[in-house]
């Protein structure tokens, strides 16, 4: 099993993520409230640190290339995950309240 980066940009990976669902920068920039240069701005440094192309720009917006395709699903299987784990922290939360509110109850 890979150990996880502690230093991994969760951030980089949220913009990419956005940009693949939307299809463009623009989009991406407003549903994300952040400029349209920081949008590009985060590719360029995902690009670089993956050293791969991940976008394909055109006059319609972007389409993923085959290596975004790829970190597509990691990123949003990753996204399933961490949505999942909040779940259950949530039902945990609740549980442990029931726990202390209702202890006496058997």
């Amino acid at each position: 099993m890979y150990e996880v980066n502690a230093c991994i940009n969760l951030n980089l990976y949220r913009v990419f993520y956005c940009v693949a669902k939307e299809k463009s920068i623009s989009k991406a920039a407003k549903k994300l409230y952040i400029s349209q240069p920081a949008i590009s701005k985060s590719l360029k440094k995902l690009e670089e640190e993956l050293d791969v192309e991940l976008f394909t720009r055109s006059l319609n917006g972007v389409i993923l290339t085959e290596a975004g395709k790829m970190l597509f699903q990691y990123v949003e299987k990753a996204g399933k995950e961490i949505m999942m784990a909040e779940r259950a922290l949530k039902g945990y939360k609740y549980n442990l309240k029931e726990a202390e509110t209702n202890w006496y109850v058997i």
